[in-house]
Order: C-alpha cells, then sequence, then structure tokens
C-alpha cells in the first residue's frame, strides 16, 4: 500500500486556566512564529526545514510531510505572554 503525507498542526491561545487545553473561550494569537525541524540521522541532530505564521485565530499547519520521519516544531514565545504547558493531540 502507499503511505499518504502527514501533517502537523496545532493553536497557539491564551491558557487562561494553565491546563494545556484549548478551551473555547481562550484567544487563540497570530502572528506567531512556528518552526519545523526534521531528524538528521547522519547529522544525528534536528535541522531546520520550514516556518510559518499562526493566523486565523493562533492556528498553523505544515503540510505532505513524511510520516516515517521524526520532526519537533518550535515556538517564538509571543511578546507579552508568559510560556505555558505544552500539549500534543493524536489524532
Amino acid at each position: 500500500g502507499e503511505i499518504q503525507p502527514g501533517a502537523l498542526s496545532g493553536y497557539v491561545y491564551e491558557d487562561n486556566n494553565d491546563n494545556g487545553i484549548k478551551d473555547t473561550n481562550e484567544a487563540g494569537i497570530d502572528n506567531t512564529t512556528i518552526e519545523l525541524y526534521i531528524w538528521d540521522a547522519t547529522q544525528k541532530k534536528y535541522v531546520f526545514v520550514a516556518s510559518t505564521t499562526t493566523k486565523n485565530g493562533g492556528y498553523y499547519e505544515f503540510k505532505n510531510l513524511d510520516p516515517l520521519q521524526m520532526y519537533m516544531v518550535k515556538e517564538t514565545q509571543p511578546k507579552g505572554y508568559l510560556d505555558g504547558k505544552e500539549t500534543i493531540n493524536w489524532r
């Protein structure tokens, strides 16, 4: 069978109750830079692949990714906000 391309997506948002879950009343933070890195086994480190900026309520997405690779995302901390919990939601 064929392996379909994967994607990574998420939100940067004001986690008012600090529970690591985007609740319906918590606003997204637009214009935050998110960087994507891929594991390079030869160099034994993550290397930069692409970046995007959050929009539409803090949303970001990287498409057409190889599902057999290991990726890492890095957020540039939005000014005026404290760093909260990072949560991964698997689908």
